[in-house]
């Protein structure tokens, strides 16, 4: 007993040598300094870890209400692109396409490959890496290699509403286009392949014709060997074969070459995705075979209409008010004895000139689209040129046809009700339905190229019954125009956008931080009582 009392003795007494020891403010004032920080280090933690949380419940769960993912009404008569995963097959030919550009040594090595094999392949871009690689961009748009689009941010169609698809859909190639003026393809490949018939009309409505995928995949972004992804390629390769590969996965620049003899040895030719689908045809998106497609090409081949470039035809797309024009003015016979001595033709002003198109509404460019009461109006226009009118037509001109009523078609407006019904007269364009013409429907180029047809098939009964506005004004009688559809309203735009779960986690973690902060304070509180009783030679002198 003596000696423990000795020995408690002892250590007050050094306890207490030491609080006086001229080092211990100092060694104090380091250890609460340590037990602070460790204690915000703690609540950062937590709060950090809290939002990783709340993060992921956002992700897994803020899919788009089903409201979101409707079609929004100026896209509803646009036909969802056509999806494809490979090829024509009568012929041997391999397109060889690549995802992604953001890893760039792996991705200039790929480019230097193709190009020094002289093989022209389609890539696909995403927007957001053509930023972080502008070099890799120009270098795209200097080798020639066709473009298509993959996306802003590589993110799943099929989660995303429509308003995130506009943001998403088209991003690579404008980001492209911006960067280097270059030409991109109507072709879109979703990240992963996932798509449905939503994602394929929102790539419709942002100008895509096709949403490409691919039927032989080396997963060469796994980090495949080269010699896999060469096996893999060549033992499954086959007449209109679409080859997913990536421009910077570890081991693809390596493999290329081994494929590309290796396909040509088979007797296989490697084209675009765009030569690819266009095979035999002389436009990618006209079938010869079929009534539409010998009418798209007889319109074309007598100059009433033209195809948008070299490869496409556009017979999906919208008419635009100068596409109308030409096709008046040429279908009519009015363009210029010789337009290649007085330049280019201006076929809108010849068309208002002539009283066939309307005045452009204000604001309007040649590139606005026309719907079909506009269409109508202006086809009964043509129509007088042959001598056409409909029963108590003031024009001047007699009257060679009755027209039928057009009293049972509700959403057609009193001051077009004549130019509708002498269009519907003479077959040149149908009703939608019994009691509805669909005023407000967007006509397509192919549907055009067979008004056209039918058109130039009418014989002409008569004189010109079409009166030209005085002075070369516009026609008087009014015309719609297509004003931009609302989005459907709300705050669900996406992923991000309609997460009623922030404010709530914002709160939690803002208490969170209060609480800890407090737990800190009271904790440092009970350690400093604590050494006052138990002989901590730590404990504040006295």
């Amino acid at each position: 007993m003596d000696r423990r009392r000795a020995t408690l003795s002892t250590a007050t007494h050094a306890a207490a040598c030491y609080s006086e020891s001229p080092g211990y403010s100092t060694r104090r004032a380091n250890y609460l300094r340590m037990i602070s920080l460790d204690d915000r280090s703690f609540a950062m933690r937590t709060a950090i870890a809290l939002c990783a949380a709340i993060l992921g419940l956002a992700m897994v769960g803020a899919r788009p209400s089903a409201a979101a993912r409707t079609v929004p009404p100026e896209a509803v008569s646009v036909p969802p692109a056509v999806t494809v995963r490979h090829g024509p097959t009568d012929r041997p030919r391999i397109a060889l396409t690549f995802d992604d550009n953001y890893q760039l040594p792996q991705a200039f090595e790929t480019l230097r490959i193709l190009k020094r094999e002289h093989v022209p392949a389609t890539m696909f871009v995403i927007g957001h890496y053509e930023d972080l690689g502008p070099d890799l961009t120009k270098q795209l748009a200097k080798d020639g290699f066709e473009i298509g689009d993959h996306t802003r941010s590589h993110a799943d169609c099929t989660t995303l509403s429509w308003r995130a698809l506009k943001i998403e859909i088209g991003n690579g190639t404008r980001t492209f286009s911006a960067a280097t003026g270059g030409a991109t393809a109507p072709l879109f490949r979703p990240p992963g392949g996932y798509t449905d018939e939503f994602v394929a009309r929102a790539a419709a409505a942002q100008g895509f014709r096709y949403v490409v995928l691919w039927d032989i995949d080396p997963k060469d972004w796994k980090g495949t060997p080269a010699a896999a992804i060469r096996a893999i390629v060549l033992s499954q390769a086959h007449n209109g074969a679409i080859v997913l590969l990536h421009m910077a996965a570890p081991h693809t620049a390596e493999a290329l070459p081994g494929i590309i003899s290796g396909l040509r040895d088979k007797g296989y030719e490697l084209v675009t995705v765009t030569d690819l689908l266009k095979g035999s045809r002389r436009f990618v998106d006209v079938d010869p075979a079929t009534a539409d497609g010998k009418t798209i090409l007889r319109m074309v081949d007598a100059g009433y209409v033209e195809p948008v470039d070299a490869d496409y035809f556009g017979s999906a797309d919208p008419v635009s008010r100068a596409q109308l024009a030409r096709a008046a003015v040429s279908a009519a016979g009015l363009t210029p004895a010789s337009p290649s001595e007085q330049g280019p033709v201006d076929y809108q002003a010849v068309a208002a000139a002539a009283g066939l198109l309307g005045a452009p509404p204000s604001g309007a460019s040649g590139d606005a689209p026309i719907d079909r009461l506009q269409l109508a109006q202006v086809l009964a226009r043509m129509a007088r040129t042959k001598g056409y009118g409909p029963t108590g037509d003031d024009s001047g001109g007699s009257a060679t046809t009755t027209a039928p009523a057009t009293g049972d078609l509700t959403d057609v407006p009193d001051y077009a009700r004549a130019d509708v019904a002498l269009a519907v007269s003479l077959g040149l364009v149908r009703p939608k339905s019994p009691t509805r013409f669909g005023v407000f429907a967007l006509p397509e180029r192919r549907s055009l190229s067979t008004i056209l047809s039918r058109f130039q098939d009418l014989p002409a009964v008569g004189p010109s019954t079409l009166r030209p506005p005085p002075n070369g004004a516009a026609p008087a009688t009014s015309e719609t125009t297509v004003g931009e559809a609302t989005l459907p309203s709300g705050r669900d735009e996406g992923r991000w956008h309609s997460l009623a779960i922030w404010p709530a986690g914002v709160l939690i973690i803002g208490g969170l931080l209060v609480t800890l902060r407090l737990r800190a304070v009271a904790s440092r509180r009970s350690r400093r009582g604590s050494r006052r009783h138990t002989g901590d030679p730590r404990r504040e002198h006295t």
